[in-house]
Formats: C-alpha cells, structure tokens, sequence
C-alpha cells in the first residue's frame, strides 16, 4: 500500500492537472485527483484513512477556502485547529494503533517544523510532533501528502502515521471538500 504519487513534494498539489479521473469517488482505493481539488470552494473536508487492515476511518476539518489547491499549492503553512486526538483516530484501529509526540505539534496545511533540518517531518494535510521543544525536528507525522526521514521515519510513507524509529502505519487516503 506504500503508494508516492501523492508525496510531499509532488507537484499535483501545486497544478490544476487531473490525475487518474476516471478513478472518481468510488472509495476503491484508485489514487485519483479531480477538478475539484482546484474548481470547488470548500468549508469543510472529510479526510478517511484506509489501514492495512481494510478498516477506513473518518474525520472532519472545517476550514474555509476558494479551493484545496488554493490553501496548499503555494505553499504556505496554514494552521487548524484538531487535538491531537482527533488526528489518531484516522489510524485508531491499526495494527498498532496511531501516535503522535505532543509535547510541540504543529497541524493543518503545508505544515514543517521549525528547525533547519529538511528532513523532518511535514504533512500538506495533517499534524507533526516534536518530543520536546518546538524548536525541534520533528519526528513524528499523521497526514496526508507526507514526507520526512529524520529519525528513522519511513520518508516514502505519504499517507499514514510515523514516528521516529517506532512506529509506521501505511494508509490510503481520502481527502474530500464540502
């Protein structure tokens, strides 16, 4: 289930080109992007993850913007406002169950920590964690559209849970507006 079409630093997040259309909202695990991740204005989204299991788990995010590629594709970080929680319970029913370090987290769009370090971990939707201080690198991530090695993170992993050398959940995603 390791997929990258959707990493990080993948430019479907920045362009307004469809992938895979005919794959639509069929929630058959077909990676798939639509025009409304450029065309529709949106004030919530429904964000599922699919563990390895099967089991697909859901939450809400209200935020309001013009359109997903306008909050993500350039880039900026742009904060919600979720417990850390909240995130878990995409992957609460895993193998091993999701965590995250919450002593600093950082959550919402195009989120990076605070540190020099490339290799942290980051998220266009979703929250990091550092153990300590914020500014740390942060070592561990729930999210989609994910990336970061630092500390033994699986930096392939663009739709899950990791955290540091400890724990890697796979997940497909489902991000969709409303």
């Amino acid at each position: 289930m390791l997929l990258q079409t959707f990493t990080y630093d993948a430019e479907y997040w920045n362009n307004t080109v469809a992938y895979n259309k005919d794959g639509g909202t069929s929630l058959n695990d077909e990676e798939t992007k639509l025009s409304s991740f450029w065309s529709t204005p949106f004030s919530r989204l429904c964000l599922g993850m699919k563990d390895e299991l099967g089991e697909t788990n859901w939450i809400t995010l209200s935020y309001v913007g013009s359109s997903l590629r306008d909050v993500i594709g350039n880039g900026t970080s742009k904060a919600t406002h979720l417990n850390p929680t909240e995130w878990t319970k995409l992957l609460r029913l895993a193998v091993n169950n999701s965590r995250i370090q919450v002593r600093c987290t950082f959550q919402g769009f195009n989120i990076r920590d605070g540190s020099i370090f490339d290799n942290g971990a980051k998220a266009r939707i979703g929250i990091i964690g550092t153990p300590n201080t914020c500014d740390e690198t942060a070592q561990s991530r729930i999210g989609f559209g994910t990336a970061g090695s630092y500390y033994g993170q699986t930096e392939g992993n663009s739709c899950g849970n990791e955290k540091k050398k400890e724990l890697s959940i796979k997940a497909f995603g489902y991000i969709f507006v409303q």
